[in-house]
């Protein structure tokens, strides 16, 4: 299902912002009211590279580009070159199968398949910056042109939503809500705003984008996710901050490194619970210090969708 640029723009003239939230329940295991106020100092991962994203094999292993070549590392700091010559890529998930699927929104903007072998195959070109993998075996992604939803065997391509240069904003990270009814969108934008899509029950978007937030910051939302209890964490590049917005719409600043931008996350991802990893932990690539790998604790585990 396609929404065009004058959906989109009747959407942004017409709906104002929500504060519905997310309906699904907080998990039995988890306290979802003793989330913290503020976080604990983060820490460098030692071995870890990655650039604009990273993710998590089913072993627990953490893969991330050093720039140039692909970097295997455990939580002991123990690490390996696993694919050479790939590049800077940005976005990256595995699929359920232990495939990697990489993005690249620049040059070819290709996005690739690679194998736990090794082996590569073009997937498709949207210029994705984006890729997260969807509860359906679906690949969703989001880059300057729209978000769209990818076939990971096929290649096949649906546009779920079209953005260009000359609209107020561009999409550039997804995030599913708990309950799968909304598709979350972070943006390149000034004014620091998050879209979202309503779902139904297949998935099929229904209607064009509806503003949820303002205020997260105000340029580029290089991470988005959620967490168990239903909060949006994002990584705003302009404001060089990390936050948390609540299902409500409550956003707070939990990380400003505005002081020293050079310690800027350009993307997020829990960690698992497997590897020795913190799953209540994220973990943030800073190419401009080195493509090192940070941990944040943030308090509060990963809802996977």
């Amino acid at each position: 299902m396609h929404a065009t640029r004058l959906a989109l723009l009747l959407c942004l003239a017409a709906c104002a912002p929500t504060t519905d939230g997310d309906p699904a329940p907080d998990p039995p295991d988890f306290d979802c009211s003793s989330l913290p106020d503020a976080l604990p100092p983060e820490s460098i991962v030692e071995g870890a590279r990655a650039y604009k994203g990273l993710a998590f094999d089913a072993d627990g292993d953490l893969f991330g580009s050093d720039g140039s070549s692909l970097i295997r590392t455990s939580s002991s700091g123990q690490w390996d070159v696993f694919l050479p010559g790939v590049g800077e890529v940005e976005g990256m998930t595995f699929l359920p199968g232990g495939d990697l699927v990489v993005t690249t929104s620049w040059d070819d903007g290709a996005m690739r398949r690679i194998t736990p072998q090794g082996g590569v195959t073009a997937l498709a070109e949207p210029g994705a910056y984006s890729v997260i993998a969807g509860p359906d075996a679906m690949l969703w992604a989001a880059g300057w042109e729209g978000a769209w939803r990818i076939d990971p065997d096929s290649g096949e391509v649906d546009t779920l939503l079209e953005t260009g240069w000359d609209d107020p904003w561009s999409a550039r990270t997804l995030a599913f809500s708990r309950s799968l009814k909304r598709l979350y969108i972070g943006t390149v934008d000034d004014q620091g705003r998050i879209f979202y899509l309503e779902l139904d029950d297949d998935l099929e978007p229904v209607g064009g984008p509806q503003l949820f937030v303002s205020g997260v910051g105000n340029g580029w939302h290089d991470g988005l996710g959620m967490d168990v209890c239903g909060n949006l964490w994002a990584v705003d590049y302009e404001s060089a901050s990390l936050y948390r917005v609540s299902p409500d719409g409550e956003v707070d600043r939990m990380v400003d490194w505005s002081d020293d931008r050079e310690q800027f996350g350009h993307g997020l991802t829990w960690g698992p619970e497997t590897g020795g990893w913190r799953s209540d932990a994220l973990y943030l690539p800073v190419p401009e210090a080195g493509n090192t790998v940070k941990e944040v604790v943030v308090g509060v585990p990963a809802f996977v969708p």
